[in-house]
């Protein structure tokens, strides 16, 4: 009779339980046939990649973060073209469907090693918040990058932080493809460091004095004193075009096309 009255009081509490169980057990499932799917996807790009001229030497790979959304672990080196880029760590987290959100950490940087001057081109800390399209490249191909732009396709950047030397930059916008099949776009980006930077850039003999003074005009031009901080901020708009990178007026930098195979 007790263990009658016992399993009635407590029989909601068993549905609520197995109820539970059953949740946890088809969400397990779903994360560990998306995970597979990611590392399915990663390891096909992987094995074509030769075929498209890149080359990829990784250092470690993993998917983590179970049961949370499954996050790429990624660090080695990607190269193309003769570029060499080398990531100590890259930490993607997303389901990787379309429409949904990618979140990209580089807390260790990038390095471009190769044909550039990598003092130059390399970064202390890059994230990347984005809206994945809803149509992708079926692979990175000339015909295939064609066909995306021609079909209005564009890159939502919903945060984009990017760290080097004194120069701290965060911002959004989007990215595209132009005519050429070169990235463009526009950002509205805040930054903080960059007056620093530039004197950085004339000490290292990456831009003359002239250019220097002229750029940091702009420059103060273009910033206001923060009150709380009493930092140098900028508020503008960065635009890619032409290969070009500009702040408003101000040019600075060109980057090398890219020869899709």
């Amino acid at each position: 009779m007790a263990f009658s009255f016992f399993i009635q009081k407590n029989k909601a509490a068993f549905v609520s339980l197995g109820f539970i169980t059953l949740i946890f057990l088809v969400y397990s499932i779903f994360w560990f046939f998306v995970a597979n799917k990611i590392r399915n996807e990663i390891d096909a790009f992987i094995i074509n990649a030769p075929s498209q001229n890149i080359q990829i030497t990784i250092y470690a790979l993993s998917i983590r973060n179970y049961p949370f959304i499954p996050t790429v672990y990624f660090s080695g080196l990607i190269s193309a073209e003769g570029n060499v880029i080398e990531i100590p760590l890259l930490l993607a987290r997303s389901l990787f469907l379309p429409g949904s959100s990618l979140e990209i950490e580089m807390p260790q940087g990038l390095a471009i090693l190769a044909p550039v001057d990598t003092a130059l081109w390399s970064f202390d800390a890059i994230r990347i918040e984005a809206i994945i399209p809803k149509s992708l490249p079926a692979q990175i191909t000339l015909e295939d990058l064609a066909l995306w732009k021609e079909s209005g396709q564009t890159l939502e950047l919903t945060n984009l932080e990017i760290e080097k030397n004194t120069l701290t930059i965060k911002g959004n916008g989007y990215l595209l493809l132009d005519n050429n099949l070169q990235p463009a776009g526009s950002l509205t980006i805040q930054s903080t460091g960059h007056i620093e930077f530039l004197h950085w850039l004339q000490q290292n003999q990456y831009i003359k004095r002239k250019e220097a003074l002229l750029s940091g005009m702009v420059l103060v031009g273009l910033s206001q004193t923060d009150p709380l901080t009493k930092e140098s901020v900028m508020k503008t708009v960065l635009t890619v075009q032409n290969r070009t990178v500009s702040i408003g007026p101000l040019q600075l930098i060109i980057f090398p096309a890219f020869d899709w195979p």
